[in-house]
């Protein structure tokens, strides 16, 4: 069964990105193939921009769907399901429950700390929790 985490971030960051980076590494470091599930084709971009430049000395191989070959990267970032070979972990950014995230091993949200981002999540939380999902919650240090 599906692990789900949502990582609570801290007050007054508005943007997910920032940590979304540092947590990717952190789950590349490990080992981990991770698909991201962008709120949009514009927030795939970016987040693919700051992975190459969000910290000095950091690699972290990933690529934009449709544009590389998902079985030679770690991380495929993209704004639409797929069935790609990432299937051990998701990162949601979108406000909706990801269709196949029963598929993976383990779903990551990412929950901002303002409304109306907070209740869409807290949905999700609860759409989670009622059919029976392991769910786990982290509080990301300001």
């Amino acid at each position: 069964m599906t692990q789900v985490d949502f990582y609570l971030l801290p007050e007054g960051e508005a943007d997910p990105l920032p940590f979304a980076c540092r947590l990717l590494e952190k789950i590349y470091g490990l080992g981990h193939r991770v698909y991201v599930l962008a709120a949009s084709a514009a927030q795939a971009s970016k987040l693919d921009t700051q992975l190459w430049s969000y910290r000095p000395g950091s690699f972290v191989p990933h690529g934009l769907h449709g544009h590389c070959d998902p079985t030679e990267v770690a991380i495929v970032i993209g704004d639409c399901e797929t069935d790609a070979a990432h299937n051990e972990v998701i990162l949601n950014l979108q406000t909706e429950v990801p269709l196949s995230f029963s598929g993976y091993d383990r779903l990551v949200e990412l929950v901002e700390s303002a409304d109306p981002q907070r209740e869409l999540a807290r949905q999700r939380y609860r759409f989670y929790r009622e059919r029976g999902y392991p769910l786990e919650s982290h509080q990301v240090p300001g």
